[in-house]
């Protein structure tokens, strides 16, 4: 029973889930994963998602909706569907693959990643206005491959890191941190970019907006360039990150917060899905 709760954790952390309802996929492969939603109360369950390669869902802030990748004609598009199951809509995308959407605190809009068919190395990271219906990619211009981004709830991290510090934006310059001049563009996401290493490809913690996408300083993480992080979780009062990282051997949980950056489950089992508890206190995860 272990492992199953805690999936649950973690699609009922990304939102704000309705009391007594769970959002989970079933199915028993991947043409005929369905998104549903369980009724804790009466046991029912409720199909919302057209149920071939759904995805994941998550919950939108209010709780009301629900948004998901599920097969589209031309691949993976993202579906959002209120969580009765009426008024499905699956998005229009300038790109094939769509993956991983997170909703905007403010619920206004959708990030997730998209690519033509190259996968991780050519992946762009879209937010889609669900006001007007228009996609745009973030960094509006030329940028690494970004992966699985999600909406930070504040810069409060980032304040407490600047001091006297640096950043690298992109490929090239390097940007003081200490007057964050470069978040002038607005919200900001923080993903995982592709990076070239000696032996091949890793990837790294980026925090991205509209304008610019800049590694997290070396100093915060354990070996940056050096292994592969992924699932970056913000915490819900804007003051850490949880990620996985293959530094020490196998998946660990790593914590990167105003003190350092640290490994919060060392041991000799494989670890991932970081979900934080809603006052931020608690991590929870698969092992």
């Amino acid at each position: 029973m272990t492992a199953p709760w805690c999936i649950a954790l973690a699609w009922l952390a990304f939102g704000t889930a309705p009391a007594g309802q769970i959002a989970l996929v079933a199915g028993t492969g991947q043409d005929n994963q369905c998104v549903q939603v369980l009724d804790l109360d009466s046991g029912a369950m409720v199909r919302v998602g057209p149920g071939s390669y759904d995805g994941a869902p998550v919950w939108s802030p209010d709780g009301a909706r629900l948004a998901f990748e599920t097969r589209s004609p031309e691949g993976l598009g993202i579906c959002i569907v209120d969580a009765d199951g009426a008024q499905p809509q699956l998005l229009t995308h300038s790109h094939k693959w769509n993956r991983i959407p997170r909703w905007a605190p403010d619920g206004r809009s959708l990030a997730y990643a998209a690519d033509d068919g190259g996968g991780v190395f050519e992946s762009r990271v879209v937010v889609y206005d669900l006001e007007s219906g228009a996609e745009a990619p973030w960094p509006a211009e030329g940028a690494i491959s970004l992966l699985r981004p999600v909406w930070l709830p504040n810069l409060r991290l980032l304040y407490a890191l600047r001091a006297g510090q640096e950043i690298t934006w992109g490929a090239s310059s390097a940007v003081p941190l200490k007057g964050l001049e470069w978040l002038r563009d607005g919200p900001a996401l923080v993903g995982l970019g592709v990076v070239k290493e000696t032996k091949g490809y890793t990837t790294d913690l980026f925090v991205i907006t509209n304008g610019a996408a800049a590694s997290f300083p070396e100093w915060t993480l354990p070996s940056p360039g050096k292994y592969a992080e992924w699932a970056v979780e913000p915490s819900p009062d804007g003051t850490a990150l949880a990620f996985e990282s293959n530094d020490g051997g196998d998946r660990e949980i790593f914590v990167l917060g105003r003190k350092g950056c640290y490994d919060v489950s060392n041991h000799r089992a494989a670890d991932w899905n970081p979900v934080w508890a809603p006052d931020s206190a608690w991590l929870a995860f698969e092992s």
